[in-house]
């Protein structure tokens, strides 16, 4: 755990500090890099999503909760279906 916490204290900061922008540019993108289309599956998987596609992030990425649903996702509950 001592060796993942700081990776996961980076990634809440770099969660934090998105905003409505960053989300607006990135939904724009036709064709994102595979680091950026990698994240984005997972973060799809975290959240719930039946399909992981870039067609489902970029519907995601308009949901006005989006930003809301990273920042309060209850990192303490994963279900064991997604882990």
């Amino acid at each position: 755990m001592a060796k993942a916490k700081p990776a996961l204290v980076a990634a809440e900061k770099a969660v934090n500090e998105l905003n409505k922008d960053d989300i607006t540019e990135l939904k724009k993108v036709n064709n994102p890099i595979k680091a950026v289309s990698l994240a984005l599956e997972c973060t799809l998987v975290y959240l719930g999503y039946k399909s992981c596609d870039w067609k489902t992030a970029q519907k995601a990425l308009a949901d006005m909760k989006f930003l809301e649903r990273l920042r309060n996702y209850d990192r303490d509950n994963i279900p064991e279906k997604i882990l």
